[in-house]
């Protein structure tokens, strides 16, 4: 260990995009500082070892936007440890001399061997803030768990992938466009474009061009949010602001007049006679049958499948299904009834494991032997236009049907609606409605069966 202890740090460690590395130390009682003409984003920062990251995931990861980034990284830590040997050297010549070290003198040696100039020069660089690496940087902040939820959360893993998925489909589009979006680009005009393009090209659904402006919107706003606190501190210091808040308030401004497309995706439920059907089905082949047993603990829970698919023997107390739902958090204790009681004994009280994307497919066929073919219209969407069209039912068939049925057969049973929100976790009446499937016909018998149509109770008239 050198008797100067020197010590690389970043800048701006909390930084959105792109800090200086800086060499730090302390040399009889005074600070030494000195700008080691290198930048790096600070999640590619390792401060431990102060030096770049070696994680060949981060790097790989950071390489889809960032090319040549491995080289960067090795250029860096090549430029650190140069820093290092020439120091050592100046102050071994100072000692040999028998001179004074002084600051300057250091930092003028330095320039002069490395032969670059300090990044407080290079203001124009500061600005040069690319959206794929916002993108980037959110995700794995948000991975880390250094970016929370709006409810204070972190965010699970399915939903930092899904992010990564809304990254793809924007590198895909600069790429069909020829450009590369800085954070200036945000505009109405550029998302209109993005959508124009997802819609055209890409044939994607109103839900998942929604979920690419939805998260754009947050990682903008994350973005933002970090540059206005830099901004601050810059001011202070009589320093020019990394990005101008009239810019600023610009980029916020086009985010709040771009609205998420509403999906207008046709959702169904199964009727209790359907699932009777499906519960008595035989003679099937082995991956049905499991499948079948799967999809089935759904429709007599309500849960999702990321919470159906996982019981196990220590979920099981007594008449109940206890367990933790894996999206809310929120603890749910659900009876048993007989016929999920016998699929649950069937297994041995452990789930079988199928990824959702087989048991979306084998329900559907599934569902088809079970004679479960009545023609649905609904809605789809191609190339951004909605058109009506008619399918048999068993093809609208997917892992998230199996909640709907449950939650839709409750409510019909006479199961009040916060009681069974108890069940499915639903903190919202709101958003629990969107899964009661309740059609014109049921509606009516239940009015109709009411003290009120059957005259019950009324006075009189004299």
């Amino acid at each position: 260990m050198n008797q100067r202890n020197y010590q690389f740090r970043l800048k701006e460690a909390s930084a959105t995009g792109a800090t200086s590395i800086r060499l730090l130390f302390y040399h009889q009682g005074q600070r030494w500082l000195y700008g080691t003409g290198c930048q790096i984003i600070p999640s590619l920062w390792n401060p431990d070892s102060q030096e770049p990251t070696k994680s060949r995931k981060l790097i790989s990861e950071y390489s889809k936007s960032i090319p040549q980034l491995d080289t960067q990284l090795k250029n860096i830590r090549a430029r650190l440890k140069k820093i290092v040997t020439l120091s050592d050297e100046w102050f071994g010549l100072a000692d040999m001399s028998m001179t004074t070290p002084k600051k300057k003198d250091w930092k003028e040696y330095l320039d002069s061997k490395i032969k670059t100039a300090r990044p407080e020069q290079k203001k124009e660089k500061r600005k040069d803030f690319k959206l794929s690496e916002i993108f980037t940087d959110f995700i794995f902040r948000a991975g880390r768990g250094k970016i929370l939820t709006d409810s204070g959360s972190r965010y699970n893993y399915s939903t930092v992938k899904a992010y990564m998925t809304t990254k793809e489909a924007l590198d895909k589009f600069q790429d069909h466009s020829s450009r590369q979006l800085m954070i200036e680009d945000v505009s109405r005009e550029m998302i209109e474009d993005w959508l124009q393009y997802l819609y055209s090209e890409r044939n994607v659904k109103p839900a998942y061009a929604g979920r690419c402006i939805q998260h754009l919107k947050r990682v903008v706003r994350e973005f933002l949010s970090g540059i206005q606190d830099q901004n601050y501190k810059l001011i202070k210091k009589d320093e020019e602001p990394l990005i101008k808040d009239i810019e600023v308030r610009r980029i916020l401004s086009s985010l709040d007049k771009i609205k998420k497309p509403k999906s207008q995706s046709t959702h169904v439920a199964l009727t209790r006679t359907e699932v009777r059907v499906l519960f008595e089905l035989d003679d099937m082949p082995a991956h049905l049958s499991k499948a079948r047993d799967i999809f089935l603990c759904g429709c007599y829970t309500a849960l999702r499948h990321s919470d159906y698919s996982r019981i196990r023997p220590h979920h099981i107390k007594g008449e109940y299904i206890e367990m933790i739902n894996q999206k809310t958090k929120y603890k749910v204790k659900i009876p048993i009834r007989p016929e999920l009681r016998t699929i649950l004994e069937r297994h041995d009280y452990s789930i079988p494991e199928l990824s959702p994307q087989k048991l979306n497919k084998y329900i559907k066929e599934v569902c088809q032997l079970a004679g479960i073919d009545g023609m649905v219209q609904v809605n789809e969407t191609s190339k951004g236009q909605t058109v009506i069209k008619s399918k048999p039912k068993y093809e609208l068939m997917t892992t998230h049907t199996a909640r709907r049925t449950g939650a839709t057969n409750m409510y019909l049973a006479g199961i009040p609606a916060y009681d069974i929100m108890k069940l499915t976790a639903h903190k919202k009446l709101d958003s629990f409605q969107k899964y009661i499937l309740i059609d014109q016909l049921d509606s009516i018998k239940r009015i109709e069966q009411s003290d009120f149509f059957k005259g019950a109770g009324h006075l009189k008239i004299a």
